[in-house]
Protein backbone atom coordinates (compact mmCIF):
# COMPACT_ATOMS: atom_id res chain seq x y z
CA UNK A 1 0.00 0.00 0.00
CA UNK A 2 1.62 3.20 -1.13
CA UNK A 3 0.96 6.95 -0.80
CA UNK A 4 -2.48 6.69 0.80
CA UNK A 5 -4.10 8.82 3.50
CA UNK A 6 -6.90 7.03 5.32
CA UNK A 7 -9.26 8.03 8.11
CA UNK A 8 -11.50 5.13 9.22
CA UNK A 9 -15.18 5.79 9.84
CA UNK A 10 -16.09 6.40 13.47
CA UNK A 11 -16.11 3.13 15.38
CA UNK A 12 -14.48 1.19 12.53
CA UNK A 13 -11.04 -0.41 12.27
CA UNK A 14 -8.75 0.91 9.59
CA UNK A 15 -7.33 -2.53 8.75
CA UNK A 16 -7.89 -5.97 10.25
CA UNK A 17 -5.37 -8.74 9.49
CA UNK A 18 -6.60 -12.18 10.57
CA UNK A 19 -5.22 -14.67 8.03
CA UNK A 20 -2.39 -16.95 9.13
CA UNK A 21 0.91 -17.37 7.24
CA UNK A 22 0.59 -14.01 5.51
CA UNK A 23 2.98 -11.14 4.72
CA UNK A 24 1.69 -7.57 4.63
CA UNK A 25 3.60 -4.35 3.91
CA UNK A 26 2.32 -0.86 4.73
CA UNK A 27 4.44 1.80 3.01
CA UNK A 28 4.18 5.60 2.80
CA UNK A 29 0.75 5.51 4.36
CA UNK A 30 -1.01 7.99 6.65
CA UNK A 31 -3.51 6.57 9.12
CA UNK A 32 -5.25 9.10 11.33
CA UNK A 33 -8.45 9.74 13.21
CA UNK A 34 -9.49 6.19 14.07
CA UNK A 35 -12.07 6.60 16.85
CA UNK A 36 -12.78 3.45 18.89
CA UNK A 37 -12.47 4.60 22.52
CA UNK A 38 -14.12 1.51 24.03
CA UNK A 39 -12.78 -1.12 21.64
CA UNK A 40 -9.47 -2.91 21.09
CA UNK A 41 -7.43 -1.57 18.17
CA UNK A 42 -7.85 1.58 16.14
CA UNK A 43 -5.93 1.92 12.89
CA UNK A 44 -4.51 -1.61 12.40
CA UNK A 45 -5.46 -4.85 14.18
CA UNK A 46 -3.39 -8.03 13.75
CA UNK A 47 -4.67 -11.40 14.95
CA UNK A 48 -2.57 -13.85 12.94
CA UNK A 49 -0.11 -16.66 13.41
CA UNK A 50 3.02 -17.16 11.29
CA UNK A 51 2.55 -13.66 9.82
CA UNK A 52 5.02 -10.93 8.87
CA UNK A 53 3.69 -7.38 9.03
CA UNK A 54 5.96 -4.49 8.03
CA UNK A 55 5.40 -0.74 8.41
CA UNK A 56 7.76 1.48 6.41
CA UNK A 57 7.40 5.28 6.38
CA UNK A 58 3.92 5.19 7.89
CA UNK A 59 2.46 8.05 9.90
CA UNK A 60 -0.08 7.34 12.63
CA UNK A 61 -1.74 10.36 14.24
CA UNK A 62 -4.70 11.15 16.47
CA UNK A 63 -6.02 7.61 16.65
CA UNK A 64 -7.90 6.47 19.75
CA UNK A 65 -8.96 3.11 21.18
CA UNK A 66 -9.22 1.29 24.46
CA UNK A 67 -5.71 -0.02 23.77
CA UNK A 68 -3.54 -0.38 20.66
CA UNK A 69 -4.91 2.80 19.12
CA UNK A 70 -2.52 2.70 16.15
CA UNK A 71 -1.38 -0.93 16.01
CA UNK A 72 -2.82 -3.83 18.00
CA UNK A 73 -1.40 -7.35 17.73
CA UNK A 74 -2.41 -10.56 19.48
CA UNK A 75 -0.49 -13.63 18.37
CA UNK A 76 0.08 -17.14 19.69
CA UNK A 77 3.06 -18.12 17.54
CA UNK A 78 5.68 -16.94 15.03
CA UNK A 79 4.35 -13.52 14.09
CA UNK A 80 6.80 -10.68 13.48
CA UNK A 81 6.18 -6.94 13.39
CA UNK A 82 8.71 -4.55 11.87
CA UNK A 83 8.36 -0.75 12.06
CA UNK A 84 10.93 1.50 10.35
CA UNK A 85 11.15 5.21 9.51
CA UNK A 86 7.64 5.87 10.80
CA UNK A 87 5.88 8.37 13.09
CA UNK A 88 3.36 8.03 15.90
CA UNK A 89 1.96 11.40 16.96
CA UNK A 90 -0.77 12.35 19.45
CA UNK A 91 -2.48 8.99 19.64
CA UNK A 92 -4.59 8.25 22.73
CA UNK A 93 -5.44 4.98 24.48
CA UNK A 94 -7.95 4.74 27.30
CA UNK A 95 -5.61 2.18 28.85
CA UNK A 96 -2.18 1.75 27.23
CA UNK A 97 -0.23 1.28 24.01
CA UNK A 98 -1.50 4.27 22.04
CA UNK A 99 1.11 3.61 19.34
CA UNK A 100 1.68 -0.14 19.65
CA UNK A 101 0.13 -2.83 21.83
CA UNK A 102 1.43 -6.32 21.22
CA UNK A 103 1.08 -9.62 23.08
CA UNK A 104 2.84 -12.86 22.20
CA UNK A 105 4.63 -11.88 19.00
CA UNK A 106 7.80 -13.79 18.18
CA UNK A 107 9.74 -10.77 16.90
CA UNK A 108 9.19 -7.03 17.29
CA UNK A 109 11.64 -4.71 15.52
CA UNK A 110 11.43 -0.91 15.65
CA UNK A 111 14.03 1.42 14.11
CA UNK A 112 14.39 5.08 13.12
CA UNK A 113 10.88 5.88 14.31
CA UNK A 114 9.52 8.77 16.38
CA UNK A 115 6.89 8.62 19.12
CA UNK A 116 5.59 12.03 20.18
CA UNK A 117 2.74 13.13 22.40
CA UNK A 118 1.09 9.73 22.79
CA UNK A 119 -1.06 9.35 25.92
CA UNK A 120 -2.54 6.57 28.01
CA UNK A 121 -5.61 7.74 29.91
CA UNK A 122 -5.49 5.35 32.85
CA UNK A 123 -8.81 5.16 34.68
CA UNK A 124 -10.79 6.78 31.86
CA UNK A 125 -12.17 3.37 30.92
CA UNK A 126 -14.69 1.97 33.45
CA UNK A 127 -13.26 -1.48 32.65
CA UNK A 128 -9.70 -0.26 33.22
CA UNK A 129 -7.34 -2.78 34.77
CA UNK A 130 -5.51 -2.24 38.07
CA UNK A 131 -2.27 -2.49 36.09
CA UNK A 132 -1.40 -0.32 33.11
CA UNK A 133 1.67 0.84 31.27
CA UNK A 134 3.38 2.05 28.13
CA UNK A 135 1.63 5.15 26.84
CA UNK A 136 3.32 4.76 23.46
CA UNK A 137 4.37 1.09 23.44
CA UNK A 138 3.14 -1.88 25.44
CA UNK A 139 4.92 -5.18 24.71
CA UNK A 140 4.09 -8.41 26.51
CA UNK A 141 5.88 -11.74 26.08
CA UNK A 142 7.73 -11.02 22.84
CA UNK A 143 10.47 -13.59 22.24
CA UNK A 144 12.79 -11.05 20.63
CA UNK A 145 12.58 -7.28 20.83
CA UNK A 146 14.80 -4.71 19.12
CA UNK A 147 14.27 -0.98 19.62
CA UNK A 148 16.92 1.04 17.79
CA UNK A 149 17.65 4.70 16.93
CA UNK A 150 14.17 5.95 17.74
CA UNK A 151 12.92 8.98 19.69
CA UNK A 152 10.34 9.18 22.45
CA UNK A 153 9.22 12.69 23.36
CA UNK A 154 6.46 13.91 25.66
CA UNK A 155 4.62 10.61 25.94
CA UNK A 156 2.84 9.85 29.19
CA UNK A 157 0.32 8.02 31.32
CA UNK A 158 -2.34 10.05 33.07
CA UNK A 159 -4.69 8.55 35.63
CA UNK A 160 -5.71 7.69 39.14
CA UNK A 161 -3.25 6.61 41.83
CA UNK A 162 -5.15 3.36 42.47
CA UNK A 163 -3.96 1.96 39.15
CA UNK A 164 -0.38 0.65 39.00
CA UNK A 165 1.34 2.33 36.07
CA UNK A 166 4.67 1.55 34.43
CA UNK A 167 6.58 3.12 31.55
CA UNK A 168 5.62 6.64 30.53
CA UNK A 169 6.73 5.86 26.99
CA UNK A 170 7.46 2.11 26.89
CA UNK A 171 6.52 -0.91 29.02
CA UNK A 172 8.13 -4.28 28.31
CA UNK A 173 6.52 -7.04 30.39
CA UNK A 174 8.10 -10.37 29.53
CA UNK A 175 8.42 -13.75 31.20
CA UNK A 176 11.57 -14.30 29.12
CA UNK A 177 13.13 -13.41 25.80
CA UNK A 178 15.90 -11.29 24.30
CA UNK A 179 15.96 -7.51 24.42
CA UNK A 180 18.05 -4.91 22.58
CA UNK A 181 17.41 -1.21 23.28
CA UNK A 182 20.07 0.71 21.39
CA UNK A 183 20.78 4.40 20.60
CA UNK A 184 17.32 5.77 21.39
CA UNK A 185 16.48 9.17 22.86
CA UNK A 186 13.88 9.48 25.62
CA UNK A 187 12.94 13.00 26.69
CA UNK A 188 10.17 14.59 28.75
CA UNK A 189 8.14 11.42 29.17
CA UNK A 190 6.12 10.92 32.36
CA UNK A 191 4.26 8.22 34.25
CA UNK A 192 2.66 10.32 36.99
CA UNK A 193 2.59 8.33 40.23
CA UNK A 194 3.91 5.23 38.45
CA UNK A 195 7.33 3.73 37.77
CA UNK A 196 9.71 4.34 34.87
CA UNK A 197 9.16 7.81 33.45
CA UNK A 198 10.48 6.78 30.04
CA UNK A 199 10.94 3.01 30.18
CA UNK A 200 9.85 0.15 32.43
CA UNK A 201 11.21 -3.38 32.04
CA UNK A 202 9.55 -6.21 33.97
CA UNK A 203 10.19 -9.94 33.94
CA UNK A 204 13.12 -12.26 33.27
CA UNK A 205 14.79 -10.85 30.18
CA UNK A 206 18.27 -11.26 28.79
CA UNK A 207 19.59 -8.26 26.94
CA UNK A 208 21.16 -4.85 26.80
CA UNK A 209 20.20 -1.19 27.09
CA UNK A 210 23.06 0.59 25.33
CA UNK A 211 23.97 4.13 24.20
CA UNK A 212 20.57 5.66 24.95
CA UNK A 213 19.89 9.12 26.36
CA UNK A 214 17.27 9.78 29.04
CA UNK A 215 16.54 13.47 29.63
CA UNK A 216 13.93 15.24 31.80
CA UNK A 217 11.70 12.21 32.32
CA UNK A 218 9.61 11.96 35.52
CA UNK A 219 8.12 9.18 37.65
CA UNK A 220 7.53 7.97 41.19
CA UNK A 221 10.27 5.32 41.02
CA UNK A 222 12.92 5.65 38.30
CA UNK A 223 12.58 8.96 36.47
CA UNK A 224 14.35 7.57 33.41
CA UNK A 225 14.11 3.80 33.72
CA UNK A 226 12.53 1.27 36.06
CA UNK A 227 13.68 -2.36 36.02
CA UNK A 228 11.92 -5.05 38.03
CA UNK A 229 13.35 -8.50 37.46
CA UNK A 230 12.76 -9.75 41.01
CA UNK A 231 14.17 -13.24 41.42
CA UNK A 232 15.66 -13.29 37.93
CA UNK A 233 19.25 -14.45 37.42
CA UNK A 234 19.44 -13.72 33.68
CA UNK A 235 22.22 -11.48 32.38
CA UNK A 236 21.14 -7.91 31.79
CA UNK A 237 23.34 -4.93 30.97
CA UNK A 238 23.05 -1.14 30.91
CA UNK A 239 26.03 0.19 28.97
CA UNK A 240 27.13 3.67 27.83
CA UNK A 241 23.84 5.44 28.52
CA UNK A 242 23.39 9.06 29.59
CA UNK A 243 20.82 10.06 32.22
CA UNK A 244 20.41 13.81 32.77
CA UNK A 245 17.86 15.98 34.58
CA UNK A 246 15.44 13.14 35.28
CA UNK A 247 13.38 13.25 38.48
CA UNK A 248 11.49 10.88 40.76
CA UNK A 249 10.59 10.22 44.37
CA UNK A 250 13.13 7.36 44.52
CA UNK A 251 15.82 6.91 41.89
CA UNK A 252 15.93 10.16 39.92
CA UNK A 253 17.50 8.45 36.90
CA UNK A 254 16.82 4.78 37.58
CA UNK A 255 15.15 2.44 40.05
CA UNK A 256 16.15 -1.21 39.79
CA UNK A 257 15.19 -4.41 41.60
CA UNK A 258 17.24 -6.98 39.77
CA UNK A 259 20.06 -9.51 40.00
CA UNK A 260 23.03 -10.26 37.74
CA UNK A 261 22.78 -6.84 36.13
CA UNK A 262 25.83 -4.85 35.02
CA UNK A 263 25.96 -1.06 34.85
CA UNK A 264 28.99 -0.08 32.74
CA UNK A 265 30.27 3.24 31.30
CA UNK A 266 27.11 5.21 32.09
CA UNK A 267 27.00 8.94 32.87
CA UNK A 268 24.37 10.18 35.33
CA UNK A 269 24.28 13.94 35.80
CA UNK A 270 21.91 16.42 37.46
CA UNK A 271 19.18 13.93 38.34
CA UNK A 272 16.93 14.59 41.34
CA UNK A 273 14.99 12.45 43.83
CA UNK A 274 12.73 13.90 46.49
CA UNK A 275 13.15 10.90 48.82
CA UNK A 276 16.17 8.69 48.06
CA UNK A 277 18.74 7.94 45.38
CA UNK A 278 19.26 11.13 43.41
CA UNK A 279 20.61 9.13 40.47
CA UNK A 280 20.20 5.43 41.33
CA UNK A 281 18.08 3.40 43.71
CA UNK A 282 19.06 -0.29 43.78
CA UNK A 283 16.48 -2.20 45.80
CA UNK A 284 17.41 -5.81 46.48
CA UNK A 285 18.98 -8.30 44.10
CA UNK A 286 22.25 -10.21 44.05
CA UNK A 287 25.49 -10.12 42.07
CA UNK A 288 24.99 -6.71 40.46
CA UNK A 289 27.99 -4.83 39.09
CA UNK A 290 28.68 -1.11 38.80
CA UNK A 291 31.80 -0.51 36.74
CA UNK A 292 33.30 2.71 35.31
CA UNK A 293 30.25 4.92 35.77
CA UNK A 294 30.36 8.71 36.25
CA UNK A 295 27.83 10.33 38.61
CA UNK A 296 27.98 14.12 38.86
CA UNK A 297 25.73 16.74 40.53
CA UNK A 298 22.87 14.45 41.45
CA UNK A 299 20.82 15.32 44.52
CA UNK A 300 18.06 14.24 46.85
CA UNK A 301 16.04 15.81 49.62
CA UNK A 302 16.45 12.53 51.50
CA UNK A 303 19.24 9.93 51.52
CA UNK A 304 21.79 8.95 48.88
CA UNK A 305 22.53 11.94 46.69
CA UNK A 306 23.99 9.75 43.94
CA UNK A 307 23.24 6.14 44.91
CA UNK A 308 20.96 4.42 47.41
CA UNK A 309 21.75 0.74 47.86
CA UNK A 310 19.17 -1.29 49.77
CA UNK A 311 19.52 -4.98 50.68
CA UNK A 312 21.67 -5.87 47.70
CA UNK A 313 25.07 -7.30 46.87
CA UNK A 314 27.19 -5.41 44.40
CA UNK A 315 30.67 -5.21 42.89
CA UNK A 316 31.64 -1.53 42.81
CA UNK A 317 34.70 -0.72 40.70
CA UNK A 318 36.22 2.30 38.91
CA UNK A 319 33.25 4.59 39.54
CA UNK A 320 33.56 8.38 39.82
CA UNK A 321 31.18 10.30 42.10
CA UNK A 322 31.49 14.05 42.72
CA UNK A 323 29.30 17.07 43.56
CA UNK A 324 26.39 14.86 44.62
CA UNK A 325 24.32 16.10 47.55
CA UNK A 326 21.75 14.78 50.05
CA UNK A 327 19.77 16.79 52.56
CA UNK A 328 20.00 13.85 54.96
CA UNK A 329 22.64 11.09 54.77
CA UNK A 330 25.05 9.86 52.12
CA UNK A 331 25.75 12.67 49.68
CA UNK A 332 27.39 10.14 47.36
CA UNK A 333 26.38 6.68 48.57
CA UNK A 334 24.18 5.21 51.25
CA UNK A 335 24.46 1.45 51.73
CA UNK A 336 21.64 -0.10 53.71
CA UNK A 337 22.05 -3.82 54.48
CA UNK A 338 24.33 -4.06 51.46
CA UNK A 339 27.29 -6.34 50.78
CA UNK A 340 30.11 -5.15 48.52
CA UNK A 341 31.57 -8.20 46.81
CA UNK A 342 34.35 -5.86 45.68
CA UNK A 343 35.04 -2.16 46.13
CA UNK A 344 38.13 -0.86 44.36
CA UNK A 345 39.44 1.79 41.98
CA UNK A 346 36.75 4.33 42.87
CA UNK A 347 37.00 8.13 43.21
CA UNK A 348 34.38 9.48 45.59
CA UNK A 349 33.57 12.90 47.01
CA UNK A 350 34.73 16.48 46.61
CA UNK A 351 35.98 19.34 48.75
CA UNK A 352 32.44 20.52 49.44
CA UNK A 353 31.51 17.54 51.60
CA UNK A 354 33.14 15.56 54.42
CA UNK A 355 33.81 11.83 54.22
CA UNK A 356 31.19 11.20 56.90
CA UNK A 357 28.59 13.09 54.88
CA UNK A 358 29.69 11.54 51.58
CA UNK A 359 29.38 7.88 52.60
CA UNK A 360 26.81 6.30 54.91
CA UNK A 361 26.37 2.72 56.03
CA UNK A 362 29.92 1.58 55.28
CA UNK A 363 33.55 2.65 55.43
CA UNK A 364 35.47 2.98 52.17
CA UNK A 365 38.29 0.42 52.15
CA UNK A 366 41.96 1.38 51.88
CA UNK A 367 42.93 2.40 48.37
CA UNK A 368 39.73 4.33 47.70
CA UNK A 369 40.49 7.77 46.27
CA UNK A 370 38.60 10.29 48.37
CA UNK A 371 38.26 13.92 47.30
CA UNK A 372 36.31 14.95 50.40
CA UNK A 373 37.09 18.00 52.53
CA UNK A 374 38.83 15.97 55.26
CA UNK A 375 40.73 13.64 52.93
CA UNK A 376 44.43 13.81 52.14
CA UNK A 377 43.65 15.61 48.88
CA UNK A 378 40.37 17.57 48.74
CA UNK A 379 39.32 17.93 45.11
CA UNK A 380 37.30 20.32 43.02
CA UNK A 381 35.53 18.92 39.98
CA UNK A 382 37.83 20.99 37.74
CA UNK A 383 40.82 19.14 39.23
CA UNK A 384 39.43 15.89 37.89
CA UNK A 385 37.22 16.50 34.86
CA UNK A 386 36.83 19.00 32.06
CA UNK A 387 33.45 20.74 31.71
CA UNK A 388 30.71 18.55 30.29
CA UNK A 389 30.85 17.73 26.58
CA UNK A 390 27.74 16.92 24.56
CA UNK A 391 27.48 14.95 21.34
CA UNK A 392 24.07 14.10 19.81
CA UNK A 393 22.41 14.48 23.19
CA UNK A 394 25.00 12.36 24.98
CA UNK A 395 26.68 14.13 27.90
CA UNK A 396 30.09 13.00 29.13
CA UNK A 397 33.05 14.29 31.15
CA UNK A 398 36.63 13.86 29.89
CA UNK A 399 39.37 13.68 32.56
CA UNK A 400 41.91 16.47 32.74
CA UNK A 401 45.49 15.54 31.89
CA UNK A 402 46.57 15.82 35.54
CA UNK A 403 43.46 14.11 36.92
CA UNK A 404 43.83 11.45 39.59
CA UNK A 405 41.18 9.56 37.60
CA UNK A 406 43.68 8.94 34.79
CA UNK A 407 45.15 5.45 35.25
CA UNK A 408 43.56 5.42 38.72
CA UNK A 409 41.24 2.46 38.24
CA UNK A 410 41.81 -1.25 38.62
CA UNK A 411 42.38 -3.29 35.48
CA UNK A 412 40.73 -6.56 36.53
CA UNK A 413 37.27 -5.81 35.13
CA UNK A 414 38.10 -2.74 33.05
CA UNK A 415 35.74 -2.51 30.05
CA UNK A 416 37.24 -2.94 26.59
CA UNK A 417 36.12 0.58 25.58
CA UNK A 418 34.69 3.72 27.19
CA UNK A 419 31.26 5.36 26.85
CA UNK A 420 32.25 6.86 23.50
CA UNK A 421 33.49 3.55 22.15
CA UNK A 422 37.15 4.64 22.46
CA UNK A 423 39.49 1.81 23.42
CA UNK A 424 40.85 1.41 26.93
CA UNK A 425 43.98 -0.28 25.63
CA UNK A 426 46.94 1.29 27.43
CA UNK A 427 46.88 -1.23 30.27
CA UNK A 428 45.89 1.37 32.88
CA UNK A 429 42.16 1.86 33.33
CA UNK A 430 40.88 5.37 34.01
CA UNK A 431 38.17 5.92 36.62
CA UNK A 432 34.73 6.81 35.29
CA UNK A 433 32.90 6.42 32.00
CA UNK A 434 35.50 8.16 29.81
CA UNK A 435 39.09 7.14 29.09
CA UNK A 436 41.48 10.01 28.36
CA UNK A 437 42.89 9.38 24.89
CA UNK A 438 45.78 11.08 23.05
CA UNK A 439 43.25 12.63 20.66
CA UNK A 440 41.55 14.32 23.64
CA UNK A 441 44.85 15.91 24.64
CA UNK A 442 45.67 17.10 21.13
CA UNK A 443 42.33 18.92 20.90
CA UNK A 444 43.26 20.98 23.95
CA UNK A 445 46.50 22.26 22.45
CA UNK A 446 46.44 26.00 21.73
CA UNK A 447 47.87 26.89 18.31
CA UNK A 448 48.73 30.36 17.08
CA UNK A 449 49.42 30.75 13.37
CA UNK A 450 51.44 33.76 12.17
CA UNK A 451 51.17 34.27 8.41
CA UNK A 452 54.35 35.21 6.52
CA UNK A 453 55.05 36.30 2.97
CA UNK A 454 54.85 33.92 0.03
CA UNK A 455 52.17 31.79 1.68
CA UNK A 456 54.38 30.64 4.53
CA UNK A 457 53.46 30.66 8.21
CA UNK A 458 54.86 30.06 11.67
CA UNK A 459 52.91 27.84 14.09
CA UNK A 460 53.41 28.42 17.82
CA UNK A 461 52.21 25.69 20.19
CA UNK A 462 51.43 26.79 23.76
Amino acid sequence: MNDLAITPAAGELGFSIEADSISVVFEKLQLSGADRPRQFGGAVSINSNHANVNFDSVRFSQNSARLGSSILSFSSSDTSITIVSSEFNDNVARNEGAALYTVGDDLVQIADTSFTGNRGMVGADPFSEVFSGGAAIYIENADNLSLVKSTFTNNGLDGVDSVETYGGAVLIDNGGGMLNIDRNRFSQNSVGAGDGGALSIRGSLTGVVVENTFTKNTARFGGGIHIDQTGSTTDFNLIANTFSENSAVDGGAMHVDTSATSFINNTLVSNVATSAGGAMYVDGGLDNKLTNNTLISNQTQGDGGAIYLNSTSVAFENNLLMLNRADNDGADIIANSTTFTSFSGNLIGDAGVSTQDSLDGFVAPPGTLLGTSDSARPLALSDVLDPASTNNGTTFFIPTESSVAVDGGVNTNCPFSDQRGRLRDDGHCDIGAIELRPSDISKRTNLFVIPLRQGRSVVIVL
